[in-house]
């Protein structure tokens, strides 16, 4: 199968006897006495490039031209790894992605990782990169303390670890909080982003920054990544002007949006689906939840899975990143009390935002919704449907939780 898929590969003359053995049909392109220097032949480079690709797996073996029964085990080893990632991530094989020149092991630093998307990503990124996570909440044994409004604080931090990316996570998420906070929340939310903006110029570093569905008024349905924000309150108005800061300042960056975040279980999540469950463990049998607000969840660890990939790209720019999908709080609370299977035993009863405005006064727009489509027109959506999604959750993050 793979001598069919290869057909006739052109190469240099020294690898003309690794092409026989394997039982290529093999075509050797040869230099002219007419010139002289170097020059890429064009089938020649198509060939090596193909090989090359095929040979990724290299580093399994010190000598992998020399043997012929290496690169043959090789070639077999290098297709295998290929089909796992086929059938894991197919959105992301549809179609060609280009990967930058840090495409296998980064330096990847990652400031404000004690939060529930700081736990997915350290999970994710240190599968395959060297990581290096901080925060001033050191509630994990791999997190660094570091606190990233203090400028001379994180450029040490950063410095020291000479990373290939710089990944700025932390933010107060809390709309209530930073109304009545501002100043803290405008240090905390956008202050802080100057510092990693600077910092990632400086090294000539990429950087990722994550904003939210919330920087938009809520006026449309749904949201792509080219409609124009309009934030309501200090939360978002600090987030959006994080995106400003990182588009004028770095040259090479990533912004995700994220939706509504479920993620990191009871121990760190703070958002709606752990309120639900932790109301649910305290024995109410009917959830009040509100039904005119829209949006689009947010698993942590398919916003992780899906950031990896993009930064092994060269595909710069600001992308929305949810779970696909169109949905409200009254329905999430409706498929996460049947994923339970205590649809029978919980009634979820639809209330207005009026009924919360005492707890949650901050400004917040109607909908939320985004749609994901840049990922989808380069075909690196990774980003599952958010049924699909929550249930992974409460299966891996909430086992035994309710007793």
């Amino acid at each position: 199968m793979i001598r069919d898929a290869v057909g006739k590969p052109w190469l240099e003359p020294t690898t003309e006897g690794q092409g026989k053995f394997l039982d290529f049909v093999v075509e050797v392109v040869r230099r002219t006495d007419h010139e002289p220097g170097f020059k890429v032949f064009p089938r020649r480079s198509a060939g090596e490039r193909s090989f090359e690709w095929m040979i990724r797996r290299r580093r399994l073996v010190r000598a992998y031209g020399a043997r012929i029964d290496v690169s043959e085990a090789t070639v077999h080893v290098a297709m295998v790894g290929l089909v796992f990632r086929r059938i894991a991530h197919p959105k992301a094989f549809s179609n060609r992605i280009y990967y930058s020149k840090k495409e296998s092991i980064m330096k990847v630093y990652v400031a404000g990782c004690g939060g529930m998307l700081g736990e997915a990503v350290h999970k994710v990124f240190a599968r395959s990169h060297v990581t290096k996570c901080s925060d001033i909440d050191q509630n994990e044994d791999w997190l660094d303390y570091c606190d990233f409004r203090n400028f001379s604080q994180y450029k040490l931090a950063v410095e020291s670890f000479a990373p290939d990316l710089l990944i700025h996570l932390g933010a107060h998420t809390s709309l209530e909080y930073c109304e009545e906070n501002p100043d803290d929340a405008y240090r905390t939310n956008t202050l802080s982003v100057e510092h990693a903006a600077t910092l990632a110029s400086a090294h000539g570093i990429p950087m990722v920054y994550i904003s939210t569905a919330g920087i938009f008024d809520g006026q449309q349905l749904t949201y792509d990544d080219w409609d124009q924000p309009n934030p309501l309150g200090i939360y978002a108005r600090s987030k959006y002007l994080g995106e400003h800061i990182v588009q004028s300042r770095v040259q090479k960056y990533f912004i995700f949006r994220a939706g509504w975040m479920m993620g990191g279980g009871p121990k760190k999540d703070k958002k709606f689906v752990q309120k639900i469950m932790s109301q649910i463990k305290a024995g109410c049998t009917d959830l009040k939840v509100v039904d005119d607000k829209l949006g689009t969840p947010t698993y942590t660890v398919d916003f992780a899975t899906n950031m990896e990939r993009m930064v092994q790209t060269q595909f710069y720019g600001l992308y929305n990143m949810v779970c696909d999908g169109e949905t409200g709080r009254f329905e999430v609370a409706q498929e996460l009390v049947s994923i339970l299977g205590l649809a029978g035993k919980i009634k979820v009863t639809a209330v207005s935002s009026d009924y919360f405005s005492s707890e949650y006064f901050a400004p917040r727009p109607p909908s939320e919704r985004l749609i994901n489509y840049k990922l989808n027109l380069r075909d690196l959506n990774l980003m599952r449907d958010w049924k699909v999604s929550l249930k992974e959750y409460v299966d891996e993050y909430y086992r035994g939780y309710l007793g």
